[in-house]
């Protein structure tokens, strides 16, 4: 019995323990004129994002996850999230761009391996790491994919 509850007990602890990696999230408000207009919550390891705290959220093929401590966010799913239609978004193999062309927005280009990120072809500040490409899509800090699209975060 004391051996049953120790493992009880051992498995509480790792498990609490282990919660707060799973909880993690980056959540991105969205402002306009100051004005709140939506928040989008993307989850590590959980392949679902929410937008404005409605459930259920919307199904992804992958994950963000943490690169030397930065939370990488799959571009197609925060475009769409922002606003952004699939039909806008353009994947360039050969050279690794992606451009988001909807209408009335920006358009914004960025480039797998380059730490750039250019809305209406004029480099969005403050972007210190490249997009990376896992699991056939590109990610990114989503901090700037909101600000090329014209948002403030």
């Amino acid at each position: 019995m004391r051996k049953l509850i120790s493992v009880i007990i051992a498995l509480f602890l790792l498990s609490s323990l282990a919660l707060p990696a799973f909880a993690q999230q980056e959540k991105i408000d969205i402002y306009q004129q100051k004005k709140l207009v939506k928040s989008v919550v993307f989850q590590l390891g959980l392949n679902e994002y929410f937008v404005n705290n409605l459930t259920p959220g919307t199904k992804m093929d992958v994950a963000p996850f943490v690169e030397n401590g930065r939370t990488f966010v799959p571009v197609r799913f925060l475009s769409n999230a922002l606003g952004v239609q699939n039909q806008n978004i353009y994947w360039f193999g050969d050279t690794g761009q992606v451009k988001l062309q909807e209408p009335g927005f920006p358009t914004v280009e960025l480039t797998v391996g380059k730490a750039e990120v250019l809305s209406n072809g004029s480099p969005v500040s403050g972007v210190d790491v490249a997009p990376l490409l896992r699991d056939s899509r590109t990610f990114l800090p989503a901090r700037f994919v909101a600000n090329a699209l014209g948002y403030d975060v």
